[in-house]
């Protein structure tokens, strides 16, 4: 753990931490309505300042569908929520677990509902790297420039070579996710020079809270555009991890991958609130 990691500690019994957590949610919320932020859905969720990526605005719309080309990975994150015993890879698929044997199956399922935005995840995508382009191109040769279409990576993989051919394949937008490798910039900066939007999206992990606000200035001199921070999911490949870290899941309905942790939402509101109060130009939500 990094010399700048701050860990957020809260309450033991599960009724104290409850009321902490209602306290804090009350409090950021007086904050944000008071420094002028905005909530993304008219249901009074997703927080955000700044500008959102279109790839968020298409989620938001119900416009977008996520293609997951492949389930390895070269990391193993204590919050993955996929399966990472597995050893060989599945075919492409979506959430809803439909699958697709190849590139120009899915150009028809996204021709067939118009989608307007396009992810493209792992595992880590860029092991699957020649199925990452096709996808892209194909998409492009289909539709042109209308979908927007985005990818996700942990940086490993993706060298100067590799960044230029997705540029060269019409990719809009490249999300990393740097909690995977320490919060190291050097990949998002290199992928600054090829790929017109960059934004990072990581989970809000507590322990990390300090060491992502100091990252924040440096993110933006780097030329990222967008921050997504979403909060961590237990399920059942990470309960062991999150529950030995002392996390709280709430008694929510479950998600798709799992159900919310307590202490990554407040820690959430940490990072927004110390945006809002240094004036980061980041795009936050």
């Amino acid at each position: 753990m990094s010399e700048m990691t701050e860990p957020v500690t809260y309450p033991k019994t599960p009724a104290a931490r409850g009321e902490t957590a209602n306290s804090r949610k009350r409090e950021f919320a007086a904050f944000f309505e008071e420094h002028g932020g905005r909530y993304a859905l008219g249901n009074g969720s997703k927080p955000h300042i700044g500008e959102l990526s279109p790839g968020c605005r298409t989620c938001m719309a119900g416009t977008w569908s996520c293609v997951y080309l492949n389930g390895l990975c070269t990391r193993n994150c204590f919050y993955c929520p996929q399966d990472r015993t597995i050893a060989e890879e599945p075919p492409a698929r979506t959430d809803d677990e439909l699958c697709f044997t190849s590139a120009r199956d899915y150009v028809d399922y996204i021709r067939h509902f118009a989608c307007e935005g396009i992810g493209i995840s792992g595992g880590e995508p860029f092991l699957a790297f020649d199925r990452l382009i096709e996808h892209i191109r194909m998409i492009r040769d289909a539709f042109g420039a209308r979908p927007y279409v985005w990818s996700y990576t942990n940086g490993d993989l993706a060298t100067d070579e590799r960044l230029a051919q997705l540029k060269q394949a019409g990719l809009d937008e490249l999300r990393f996710n740097i909690s995977a490798n320490a919060y190291d910039l050097s990949a998002v900066i290199r992928a600054v020079r090829h790929i017109g939007t960059i934004t990072v999206e990581i989970p809000a992990i507590p322990e990390d809270v300090a060491l992502l606000k100091a990252r924040l200035p440096e993110m933006e001199a780097a030329g990222v555009k967008h921050l997504n921070i979403h909060q961590l999911l237990m399920n059942e490949y990470n309960h062991q991890a999150l529950k030995e870290r002392g996390y709280t899941v709430t008694h929510a309905d479950r998600y798709l991958h799992g159900r919310p942790v307590l202490d990554s939402e407040l820690a959430a509101f940490d990072i927004l609130e110390h945006a809002i109060r240094t004036k980061s130009r980041l795009g936050i939500n």
